[in-house]
């Protein structure tokens, strides 16, 4: 679970110094990813279900997007 949310945050950081994400969006974004790896770790159907899905860079976006209008 935290192999996935630390790759997860190392591309989002990447994306940032790139210029290709904006650092607000960015922040939301690594806070989702560690409310669901957080849930991960005390929910093992969700960790072996929707978990990998919900945690890839266009699925976060999305969220982040959503849930806080941004």
């Amino acid at each position: 679970m935290k192999q996935i949310y630390e790759k997860r945050l190392n591309t989002i950081n990447r994306y940032v110094k790139c210029g290709t994400l904006d650092a607000d969006l960015a922040e939301v974004m690594k806070k989702l990813a560690k409310d669901k790896m957080l849930r991960a770790l005390s929910n093992v159907a969700y960790a072996k279900g929707d978990y990998e899905k919900e945690m890839g860079q266009a699925a976060l976006k999305k969220e982040a997007l959503n849930k806080y209008n941004l």
